[in-house]
């Protein structure tokens, strides 16, 4: 990590302390959306992923989930301003911030999903390589090539980072948060606010496997989570 942030800072310089009112905006979207910073450590999602966990009391949980999110934030606003030269800048930024989020919470050299879910409805982990190459090389398009509504580019980094592909063994979600809203900070753009909480936002959860729809469908899936993404401003 110490090299990304050398790397972010570069020609960047002096980085200016992220803005109180932002981080707090972040702090109210986090306990608005992760059981975990709430003290409830779910491992449902997978039979696996309760040996990963390094914290399974709510407390510590807690309190590891709100300490950990609040550093990510902090280095998603030290990376607003870094140059994007491929896309494995953008993958390395967003591995960076899983790598926080877990920090603590779960076990080293784990941090890519290596299961499948019975409960969820993501990417098979088989797939997980291929997607996240198509992913990086599409938000980087969407971010330097034809650059576009900052709103649809954190919805689409949301959509796909958590929900469809769900790359991470634990803290998708926040690291999907966090990414989003570096992808917003880039563009000096404010941070949503989550109403409805978590109940809210996963009920868009897609309802099949990317790939195994016509195209047209999974487009469909994607524009009626970016309606309800718009209406959090």
């Amino acid at each position: 990590m110490a090299d990304m942030q050398a790397e972010g800072r570069q020609g960047n310089e002096p980085q200016d302390k992220i803005p109180g009112q932002v981080l707090n905006k972040a702090r109210e979207n986090l306990l608005l959306m992760s059981r975990t910073a709430n003290g409830n450590v779910d491992t449902s999602s997978s039979q696996g992923k309760s040996g990963l966990l390094l914290v399974t009391e709510g407390n510590d949980a807690a309190s590891a989930a709100r300490r950990n999110f609040d550093a990510a934030i902090e280095f998603a606003w030290e990376q607003r301003n870094v140059q994007l030269r491929e896309p494995g800048d953008i993958r390395r930024i967003v591995e960076t911030l899983a790598r926080m989020v877990n920090r603590g919470i779960l076990k080293e050299g784990h941090l890519i999903r290596e299961e499948n879910s019975a409960k969820h409805t993501y990417l098979p982990v088989e797939k997980l390589e291929e997607d996240m190459d198509w992913f990086y090389r599409s938000l980087f398009d969407k971010l330097t090539v034809e650059p576009g509504e900052p709103v649809e580019e954190a919805a689409f980094t949301e959509f796909y980072l958590n929900f469809r592909g769900h790359f991470f063994s634990d803290g998708c979600g926040k690291c999907s948060m966090a990414s989003a809203a570096w992808v917003l900070m880039r563009r000096d753009f404010p941070l949503p606010t989550y109403r409805g909480g978590y109940r809210a936002f996963y009920r868009f959860e897609p309802s099949f496997v990317k790939g195994t729809r016509p195209q047209e469908e999974e487009d469909a899936v994607f524009l009626e989570f970016l309606r309800f993404y718009r209406g959090l401003w």
